[in-house]
């Protein structure tokens, strides 16, 4: 899948590709746009997935901490087991890339 959002902070739309790895990991490779040389990409693994099930978070893009920069986010859907959905949110405002913003919202 291919997405638009600017996730440097340059005001243009960066090229974004997302995908599963087998064991379950989203994986989210960013690259800067205008491009440079040599190309400033980003990747990240964020968000869990089930291939064989095909379930799993839901990638969301927007900019959660107003700082002009999408945010790398999943929406993750409750369960029979636990109906509560959350959103999970690495800021990009935040240099700790393991702070997350975890928000219950839905059933």
């Amino acid at each position: 899948r291919a997405v638009w959002a600017d996730y440097f902070g340059t005001g243009r739309t960066d090229y974004l590709q997302f995908g599963g790895t087998p064991n379950g990991q989203v994986f989210w490779d960013i690259l800067r746009n205008p491009v440079t040389n040599p190309p400033q990409t980003r990747r990240t693994f964020w968000g869990r997935f089930d291939s064989q099930a095909q379930t799993g978070d839901i990638p969301l893009f927007g900019d959660w901490d107003g700082d002009f920069k999408a945010d790398i986010a999943v929406w993750r859907p409750g369960s029979a087991q636990n109906p509560q959905s959350w959103f999970y949110i690495q800021l990009s405002s935040n240099s700790n890339p393991n702070a997350i913003l975890a928000v219950p919202w839905g059933r």
